[in-house]
């Protein structure tokens, strides 16, 4: 299944798509490499102070990238809508 994340943050509107393993209503976890990549997304500015990572507005606790990473599936479609830090208006 293919998710659609969308993030409204300081920087604007930022779109990533990922390929996960589920039905709509699971949890899934996910891989090194997608940690990494939503990690990096939102800002990637290495002289930002804004703060902002789509993968910490994605699942809402605190990240140790040792754990496993899990992100919950929308039980209806296949987008997931999330606000950042400053959301843009």
């Amino acid at each position: 299944m293919r998710l659609t994340i969308n993030h409204n943050g300081f920087h604007g509107f930022t779109r990533r798509s990922i390929v996960v393993s589920g039905k709509p209503g699971d949890r899934v976890q996910l891989s090194p490499s997608q940690v990494k990549r939503l990690a990096r997304v939102a800002c990637g500015m290495n002289d930002c102070c804004c703060g902002e990572s789509l993968l910490d507005a994605c699942i809402w606790e605190h990240l140790d990238f040792e754990d496993p990473v899990y992100l919950d599936i929308p039980a209806t479609g296949t987008e997931i809508k999330v606000r950042g830090h400053y959301p843009q208006r």
